[in-house]
């Protein structure tokens, strides 16, 4: 029985839908490689990674360079998926966590070069080639499936996470709501200090706090009371 090739990515897209229609291409590129196709089927893994990180750019409508080298069009395609938005507000964290990001456009950088190096040594569709050229050997060909398998999965994940992000709250950045909880409910005093409504509420019912703003805003700005 024939080895089944880029089953993770392939999950994804059972799970989440074919947005970026890559399963017909994701075929294409099996099929030429038990046919023994070995460079069409990198060009195609090529194409895959080209088209996902060409489609991520253009449904945010961000323009690119006509002839932009493949791994800048795809670091650039990682960056416009906001990353790096995860984590606390803690600056080390913050700074770990981009150099984690830095380390993985690099070696996206590294894969999607090398990717483009063999592809125009072994494609015979690239640059004019014989279509009798040396092909590539099974076992290269067989590595680099298996590492466009897990690109495609990290980026289509990114992709997923970009979709379902929720930014966490910004205390301040909703004064007007504030200001409308401490209206209504004003502060209390404990042992001589204060404490206002809509701080406690941040602090000790974030989730309630997040879901009564938002009837806020439904509602114009009014208060709950209004």
């Amino acid at each position: 029985m024939a080895v089944t090739y880029l089953t993770k990515t392939k999950e994804i897209i059972s799970e989440n839908g074919d947005s970026f229609k890559l399963s017909r291409t994701l075929d294409t590129v099996e099929q030429n490689f038990h046919e023994g196709q070995m460079g069409t089927s990198i060009g195609q893994c090529k194409n895959l990674i080209e088209g996902l990180a060409k489609t991520v750019l253009d449904k945010k409508s961000v323009v690119y360079e006509n002839g932009i080298s493949f791994p800048k069009l795809v670091k650039k395609a990682v960056r416009e998926l906001n990353i790096g938005l995860v984590g606390n507000n803690d600056q080390k964290t913050n700074e770990a966590f981009l150099g984690l990001v830095n380390s993985i456009c690099n070696s996206i950088d590294n894969t999607a070069e090398s990717l483009a190096t063999l592809r125009n040594d072994y494609s015979p569709e690239a640059h004019g080639r014989s279509a009798d050229h040396t092909d590539l050997p099974k076992e290269y060909a067989e590595f680099i499936i298996l590492q466009t398998d897990a690109l495609l999965c990290f980026l289509l994940n990114i992709v997923q996470r970009h979709k379902e992000y929720d930014p966490p709250l910004v205390f301040t950045d909703h004064e007007d709501y504030n200001d409308s909880l401490y209206e209504q409910f004003g502060e209390i005093e404990i042992f001589g200090d204060l404490y206002q409504a809509p701080e406690i509420l941040f602090q000790q019912h974030p989730k309630k706090y997040k879901e009564k703003l938002k009837e806020f805003k439904v509602q114009g700005g009014q208060s709950h009371d209004e």
